[in-house]
């Protein structure tokens, strides 16, 4: 299944109900770019951003009614996959601190914990939040 920027921004927007979801202008941006992977799944859809030798993960977005029955799983399989594919040795990304499932998916992948911005997110209700910053070393 492919989406459109807007199915993206709409799900995206779903997914990130607190707030930073990203717009359809963003996705039009992201949709062209060459050195993104969009992988995408019935109920969510992920970004990789690969520049050898490493790629970052911009967003992992599952439905919220389908979030927690593995679906996010197996969407950052696909982007490691993808990673590994290109010969990528690192492979990161910022997570927000209070987003434990998301947490305890990277830790269960294999990802460390290698460092905290302090009021990264900035929420709907005005608050910041900080992120996590995660790593992922291929050995080949």
């Amino acid at each position: 299944m492919t989406r459109t920027a807007t199915q993206m921004a709409a799900l995206h927007a779903r997914a990130f109900s607190r707030g930073g979801a990203w717009t359809r202008k963003d996705f039009e941006e992201l949709l062209v770019a060459r050195n993104m992977t969009i992988c995408h799944h019935d109920h969510g859809f992920a970004v990789l951003r690969i520049v050898p030798p490493e790629a970052e993960i911009l967003t992992i977005a599952v439905d919220p009614s389908h979030q927690g029955k593995g679906f996010g799983r197996v969407l950052l399989q696909e982007l490691m996959a993808h990673a590994q594919e290109a010969r990528v040795e690192d492979i990161f990304l910022e997570v927000d601190s209070t987003n434990h499932a998301a947490r305890a998916l990277y830790a269960s992948a294999g990802f460390d914990e290698t460092g905290l911005r302090k009021n990264y997110y900035r929420y709907k209700n005005g608050a910041f939040g900080d992120a996590i910053l995660l790593a992922k070393t291929f050995f080949y």
